[in-house]
């Protein structure tokens, strides 16, 4: 024989090889079982890391700044706080604090990877510090609006024998249009 008709008859041997197991259907069932596990376990890390990522707090810690300084100039002009108060004073160190951690924010930002930049962020505390100072700005401007009422209450009973003294205080409560 030739070599051409060795070689044919060597690959026809090999199509006549018996065929390779398929594994049987509950092992096929517990591997693809345990790949759905992993990918959820992988979905579920990844949004629970993206939801406390810096890039998605930091907008709400400059929008939560933004309302505590309205509440506090809004206390300011009704006279509620004074310029050189605790209240002032916590402000501007919030503003500060915010401030540094939207520049570390930016950054960090500046990788080439957006997952990496998650996880550094992430195993840093980055993520941790953006959540207190919002923590932190919610607490003051929750103290600010005590105050607001309280002296409303006061108004309230100052004004508690002149006709009309109720309305005076509803009124005062309405948001202001903008």
């Amino acid at each position: 024989m030739s070599d051409a008709a060795t070689a044919l008859e060597t690959a026809l041997n090999s199509l006549s090889a018996p065929p390779i197991p398929i594994p049987d259907a509950p092992l096929a069932s517990a591997l693809v079982g345990a790949g759905a596990l992993t990918l959820l376990f992988i979905t579920t890390a990844y949004t629970l890391l993206r939801y406390i990522s810096p890039s998605r707090l930091t907008p709400l810690l400059l929008n939560t700044l933004h309302e505590a300084e309205e509440a506090h100039f809004a206390a300011l002009e009704a006279g509620v706080l004074s310029g050189s108060d605790i209240y002032t004073q916590m402000l501007s160190s919030l503003q500060i604090k915010a401030s540094v951690i939207r520049e570390t924010g930016l950054g960090l930002s500046l990788s080439t990877c957006p997952c990496q930049t998650l996880f550094k962020a992430v195993i840093k505390g980055h993520s941790v510090a953006v959540l207190r100072c919002i923590w932190e700005i919610q607490r003051l401007k929750i103290h600010i609006e005590i105050l607001k009422e309280r002296q409303l209450r006061q108004l309230g009973t100052l004004y508690a024998g002149t006709p009309g003294s109720q309305t005076l205080a509803v009124r005062r409560r309405r948001p202001r249009s903008q």
